[in-house]
C-alpha cells in the first residue's frame, strides 16, 4: 500500500494516474454494464427531475443540471446523522486526491436525508466547517424523497455512494466509508476521454 500511494503521489493524484492504478489493481471496481437508451448509454430514464437547492440557495433540476453528461459521485447524509455515521470527512480526503478536477472533470453531491431541518444555510455552515468544496443539496421533502427512492435510500443514514458517468451510462456503488484511495480509483475507472482509452476495459464507453 505504501508503494502504491507513492506512485499515485508521483502522478499528482490526477484521474489519469488513478485510472492506471485502478486497472493495475486486482481489486479494481467492476463497472455495471450500460443500459443503452436512444442510441447512447444513459440512465436518464431512472433519474428524477426533482428540484433541489444547494448550500448557496441556487436551484437546480437534479438530472438536467447536475447529472446529465457528467461524471458524478452522489452521497446521502444529514448534518445530525454525521455525528453517528460520518461520511463527509471521508469524502474530504477524496476531494484532496482529485484536487482541481472537482467541479471540472467530476462532480460530488451530498443529498440531505433530512430536508426538513437541513436548510441551505445549515448545509453551507456544515460544508465550511468540514472544508468540503462540493455541492450539498436540499429541497422540498417530496423532491428529496424522489431522489432517495430512485437510488434505493431508506432512512436518514445511508452507507453507500453512487458513482456514475452519465455520458457512458456506467454506474457502480461503493461503501461510503471505503478507503478514499479506492473511491478515487472508482471515479477514475469510470472516466472517459481520449486520454483514458488505454485504461478502460469497455472501449464502447469512450467517445473520441
Amino acid at each position: 500500500m505504501k508503494s502504491r500511494r507513492a506512485m499515485l503521489s508521483a502522478l499528482g493524484f490526477g484521474l489519469s494516474g488513478l485510472a492506471l492504478a485502478a486497472v493495475a489493481s486486482p481489486g479494481a471496481p467492476q463497472a455495471r454494464k450500460a443500459s443503452p437508451r436512444g442510441g447512447r448509454a444513459s440512465h436518464a430514464w431512472r433519474m428524477p427531475q426533482a428540484v433541489v437547492q444547494d448550500q448557496d440557495g441556487r436551484e437546480f433540476k437534479f438530472y438536467d443540471d447536475l447529472i446529465k453528461d457528467k461524471l458524478v459521485l452522489i452521497s446521502f447524509a444529514s448534518v445530525d446523522g454525521e455525528k453517528r455515521f460520518p461520511i463527509v470527512d471521508n469524502l474530504v480526503k477524496v476531494q484532496q486526491m482529485v484536487r482541481d478536477r472537482l467541479g471540472k472533470d467530476l462532480f460530488i453531491y451530498t443529498v440531505t436525508t433530512k430536508p426538513q431541518v437541513d436548510t441551505p444555510a445549515a448545509l453551507k455552515a456544515f460544508a465550511a466547517k468540514k472544508g468540503a468544496r462540493w455541492q450539498f443539496l436540499t429541497g422540498q421533502a417530496e423532491e428529496i424523497a424522489q431522489i432517495k427512492k430512485t437510488l434505493g435510500v431508506m432512512g436518514s443514514i445511508h452507507g453507500l455512494l453512487w458513482i456514475g458517468n452519465d455520458r457512458s451510462g456506467r454506474w457502480l456503488s461503493k461503501p461510503a466509508r471505503l478507503q478514499p484511495l479506492f473511491i478515487s480509483e472508482s471515479l477514475a475507472f469510470l472516466s472517459t476521454g481520449a486520454q483514458h482509452k488505454q485504461f478502460l476495459k469497455d472501449m464502447r464507453s469512450v467517445k473520441s
